[in-house]
């Protein structure tokens, strides 16, 4: 089957806290819907080591029920992975299990992750499995400094080498981690 898909990237497990990632779910979805999307994935891990159960997938599919009501197209659920390139592969083994044909591909992200999750795209087959002619990177400003730009380009060397070789694939997790548990201990003040 032939379809236009929108995979939405999750930032954090409660999106109430952040008025802007609420806009950006909801707004990514009704990008998909103008789009003619007819699949949608709500991805990302469990990021926050207090609350294993809770992955930022499901934050995503609870905005957009709160808030919408219904579904005019499908959403699909994938919270595994502790990375984008991970959470992303999830994205590629589901359409491939069931069979999906890509004719146009949707990314939404946040603005100053978008060319590293742009870049995990790649890797993780997604962007080669796409038939039409468009792909498109939907990025979304949320209340980002111009020091975290600075961190993200920074981090595209690592993310690109961790594609290609094991031992930069098992660094990459090390500053994921430790981000993690200083956004928890953050939380929990």
């Amino acid at each position: 089957m032939l379809v236009n898909v929108l995979v939405i990237a999750g930032y954090g497990q409660d999106l109430n806290k952040i008025p802007t990632h609420r806009e950006f779910v909801i707004e990514s979805y009704e990008f998909g819907i103008r789009m003619n999307c007819k699949l949608a994935f709500a991805i990302g891990g469990a990021t926050n080591p207090d609350f294993p159960e809770r992955t930022e997938a499901d934050a995503t599919l609870r905005v957009i029920s709160e808030t919408l009501r219904s579904f005019p197209i499908p959403m699909i659920c994938l919270g595994k992975g502790d990375t984008s390139a991970d959470t992303l592969q999830e994205v590629k083994k589901y359409l491939e299990k069931y069979n999906y044909q890509v004719d146009e591909l949707i990314l939404a992200s946040e603005m100053a992750r978008s060319t590293g999750f742009d870049m995990d795209g790649l890797f993780a087959g997604l962007k080669e499995m796409t038939k039409g002619k468009r792909f498109i990177l939907h990025g979304w400003r949320f209340p980002e400094t111009n020091e975290e730009f600075q961190n993200q380009k920074k981090k595209l060397l690592l993310k690109l080498l961790s594609h290609r070789y094991p031992l930069f694939r098992w660094l990459r997790y090390l500053p994921q981690t430790r981000h993690q548990r200083k956004v928890a201990k953050i939380k929990r003040q």
